[in-house]
């Protein structure tokens, strides 16, 4: 099974995860396994989580963490490239598009990449650059949704790419320019 990367140091994440607001989200229903490592560059697949508290179905990362956007942000106007925002919001990273070849279960939105300024390729679902949040501690929680910092609102997106408003009950059309 072919995974993607994550490039987050975990003590980076527990750290800020201190710092982050608590949340209880209740139960989560995960749809593939979930594999994590201590390394700095985490191997870990896509996976779909209900997020209780939003009453949602999410994408998440494999060890159940949930996934975010930053709305305006599209691939061609990045607004997370400051120590700051990358290290509160890490990107969601490939090595290669080609890992972005194998399907994911219960993942339909459209996979593929951006070139962040520092050279590596970032995930995007249905053209939306996709990130971690650090306040997020464990699976299950989407602490992060609807925060507004570094230029937008931080969104979770649906299976089918779909950004999700959680205070609307609804969601936006999918695709790059749904923000």
């Amino acid at each position: 099974m072919r995974a993607l990367t994550v490039p987050a140091v975990f003590a980076t994440l527990a750290l800020a995860a201190g710092c982050g607001s608590s949340s209880s989200s209740g139960e989560t229903k995960t749809s593939s396994a979930a594999t994590t490592s201590a390394s700095a560059a985490v191997t870990v697949p896509l996976a779909t989580t209900t997020i209780s508290s939003l009453h949602k179905t999410v994408i998440t990362d494999g060890a159940g963490r949930t996934i975010y956007v930053l709305s305006p942000e599209t691939t061609t106007h990045l607004l997370c490239t400051s120590s700051a925002c990358l290290g509160a919001w890490p990107p969601v990273t490939v090595s290669s598009a080609s890992q972005l070849t194998h399907a994911f279960p219960g993942i339909s939105g459209r996979l593929g990449t951006v070139k962040r300024p520092d050279g590596t390729l970032q995930l995007t679902v249905d053209g939306h650059p996709v990130y971690a949040y650090a306040g997020d501690s464990g699976p299950g929680q989407a602490v992060g949704e609807e925060l507004q910092s570094y230029g937008g609102t931080w969104l979770v997106l649906s299976p089918t790419g779909t950004v999700i408003h959680a205070s609307a009950g609804g969601s936006s059309s999918g695709g790059a320019g749904a923000y």
